[in-house]
């Protein structure tokens, strides 16, 4: 990892996978500026949302009863949802 890459923040996409940064490759979606960000985050807690924030490492998480959504606000033209169902 790179020394500036400890300092950014990160982002947690699913509950068990690695951390990405910002602009991590997504084909050719371009990413929101932070304006754009700030307006997504809004949305997403207007949803229902927790944004949690642990050191360095940010997620957006909706819990449902036997779900877990995460949302993936970093691209221009869309917010990405995915749904996990808890195990056990």
């Amino acid at each position: 990892m790179l020394i500036h890459e400890k300092n950014e923040i990160h982002y947690r996409l699913t509950p068990k996978g690695l951390p990405v940064l910002f602009d991590w490759p997504r084909g050719f979606a371009r990413s929101r500026n932070p304006n754009q960000l700030y307006w997504a985050e809004d949305r997403l807690s207007g949803l229902g949302f927790v944004i949690a924030l642990d050191g360095n490492i940010r997620s957006y998480i909706h819990e449902f009863d036997d779900r877990t959504v995460y949302a993936d606000p970093r691209s221009l033209d869309s917010i990405d949802f995915k749904v996990f169902l808890e195990s056990g």
